[in-house]
């Protein structure tokens, strides 16, 4: 199940935190199924309170704005 392998995802994530801190990830998807388990995973990271910041982004210029703040 999808759900199952992006919690699973998550919890890899969780597990390895120390070797990174902080900072933005940007998953950038052009389909709307790649951007909707996007979002689903930003959700499981934000129940994982993962240290680092995830959002999903239909294009890689809206990324690089969040990302940079612009």
């Amino acid at each position: 199940m999808i759900s199952e392998e992006l919690r699973e995802i998550v919890a890899f994530i969780k597990h390895h935190e120390n070797k990174r801190s902080g900072g933005k990830t940007a998953l950038v998807s052009e389909t709307n199924l790649d951007y909707g388990l996007s979002r689903m995973s930003n959700s499981y990271a934000e129940i994982a309170d993962l240290p680092w910041e995830i959002q999903a982004f239909r294009s890689m210029d809206e990324a690089i704005k969040w990302i940079y703040g612009k």
